[in-house]
């Protein structure tokens, strides 16, 4: 008998299993499977929500998913697979406008979406937040 974690890099159990997983995670990812932010938790003061979306969103990019993978997992995946993709997950005409503007560009930098670099915040077309 042989632990499944053995056989991936690493000093310790802790890390042989988090290369495991990464590496579970892109070759779903490279077979096409689409990746996806969520959360299995509720909404309280231990587990804000929003706040580690973000850290996943970080995560999977220090993972090896692109800024762009990771933005589609944040938005469009999460519709699709939800369900939901017919009312909001994309920018179009008669989608629910749930938009952030950003100070930087994620594109080039996932750490740019973070709430301290939030200046407008739109829920269903109505400012949340609005700093410009």
């Amino acid at each position: 008998y042989r632990p499944i974690h053995d056989n991936f890099p690493g000093n310790t159990v802790a890390e042989k299993e988090l290369n495991r997983i990464t590496s579970n995670l892109l070759n779903a990812n490279k077979k096409g499977i689409r990746i996806t932010v969520g959360s299995d938790s509720f909404c309280s003061s231990l587990t804000p929500y929003g706040k580690y979306a973000i850290t996943e969103m970080y995560a999977l990019n220090k993972a090896g998913l692109t800024e762009k993978e990771v933005l589609l997992a944040a938005t469009k995946n999460g519709a699709e697979m939800l369900r939901i993709d017919k009312i909001t997950g994309t920018i179009e005409e008669g989608k629910y406008a749930d938009i952030i503007v950003l100070q930087g560009n994620p594109l080039e930098d996932i750490h740019e979406v973070d709430a301290d670099k939030m200046e407008i915040i739109m829920k269903e077309g109505h400012f949340v937040k609005r700093n410009i």
